[in-house]
């Protein structure tokens, strides 16, 4: 059995009056925070710096891990860790967003209580603890979710 794990990286950055700037991809159905998949020996600030100038043409400064969240599968059937940090860009204006590589069709900034109704239920628990309207988890910024049944044992 071939270990099939994923790191995915999210960056939450904030405008002058405090909102959230959320992308609307092309090949998804809900918002998301600018981000994506870490390539083979790639570190998460890279990843997450390289994520941002492909998908918006700016630079950005990654800053305080604020979420850890874990999926047993996702759409490919790879276990999933999900790292969100804040990110401070260096554009604040939509119109200074370059959409370089094509997946992202818009962008927006939107109030933390909008932003929440606009992503994921996955997402919304990670934004939640990100930006501490909920308690972290058990193990810091770990998102709380319930544990996964026991495998009976085969002995």
């Amino acid at each position: 059995m071939t270990n099939r794990k994923k790191v995915s990286v999210g960056g939450i950055s904030f405008d002058g009056e405090g909102r959230i700037l959320l992308v609307n991809p092309s090949y998804k159905d809900r918002w998301d925070l600018p981000g994506g998949i870490l390539e083979a020996g790639e570190d998460p600030v890279g990843g997450l710096r390289r994520e941002i100038r492909e998908e918006l043409g700016v630079d950005c400064r990654v800053g305080q891990l604020r979420s850890v969240d874990y999926g047993a599968s996702d759409w490919e059937g790879a276990e999933v860790l999900m790292l969100t940090f804040f990110v401070e860009l260096d554009a604040r204006s939509p119109q200074d967003f370059d959409f370089v590589d094509g997946e992202i069709t818009e962008v927006a900034y939107h109030t933390p209580e909008t932003a929440l109704t606009m992503v994921t239920p996955r997402m919304t628990d990670r934004l939640k603890v990100a930006l501490g309207l909920v308690p972290d988890g058990g193990h810091g910024i770990l998102v709380r979710r319930p544990l996964p049944a026991a495998e009976p044992s085969h002995r």
